[in-house]
């Protein structure tokens, strides 16, 4: 056949009209490869990726995101935890009030009854009387109430034991408040504990015809 000729050929590649078709058919032809080739690099770096290991969104596993607790962890958490506080005894004969703080397991305040005002100290389970000048050790801080009603373990470890069944919760806004029935010295013992979004605020205890309100401001 004629374009099969070898002299036709170069002929054609002597004339300069067939010579500069040659070429831009050659241009041509490579530009379709090289366009050929980017766009099968951009469909694979665009493909989403089949491995597990994603990168995490560092604004979700930031430090500064706050932790999220449960009620049962606040409750525990309650026991090593540094707070201001304010317990109220109001029983048949006086209202008596503590207030103070604990700090780094030492607890230190004031009682205030109908004999009057103590300011005292709680450190490695010795309680003690801060006078002017001096400091004594003491044994009646708590004559007159049930000093157990304040040890904050005591109370976590039985309220720990109560089936979730058994407690009745109740939820508005972002208080919640867990009200427990229990048995204390066959006793009835009525316990009502309030929670907000970061921490125990409130525990109220109720046996016969005394009530024990125990506030907290954790620090």
């Amino acid at each position: 056949m004629k374009f099969m000729d070898k002299n036709f050929l170069s002929k054609c590649f002597k004339d300069k009209r067939w010579h500069a078709l040659f070429v831009l058919i050659i241009w041509i032809i490579v530009l379709s490869l090289l366009m050929g080739i980017v766009l099968i690099v951009n469909h694979f770096d665009n493909t989403p990726k089949s491995n597990s290991m994603v990168e995490p969104d560092n604004q979700q596993f930031s430090p500064d995101t706050p932790v999220v607790l449960s009620y049962m962890e606040k409750l525990n958490n309650l026991l090593n935890q540094n707070y201001e506080f304010i317990y109220t005894i109001q029983n048949e004969n006086e209202k008596i009030r503590f207030e103070g703080t604990k700090e780094d397991n030492i607890i230190k305040g004031y009682k205030q009854s109908n004999s009057g005002i103590i300011k005292y100290k709680i450190e490695n389970q010795k309680t003690y009387q801060i006078l002017v000048d001096k400091t004594i050790e003491i044994t009646n801080l708590y004559d007159d109430i049930d000093s157990s009603l304040l040890d904050l373990n005591y109370l976590v470890t039985i309220l720990n034991q109560v089936n979730e069944n058994n407690v009745i919760v109740t939820e508005e806004e972002n208080i919640s408040t867990y009200a427990y029935n229990l048995t204390q010295d066959e006793e009835a013992l009525e316990i009502i504990v309030t929670e907000n979004s970061n921490y125990i605020s409130q525990m109220e205890i109720h046996r016969n015809n005394d009530t024990y309100t125990l506030e907290f401001l954790v620090k």
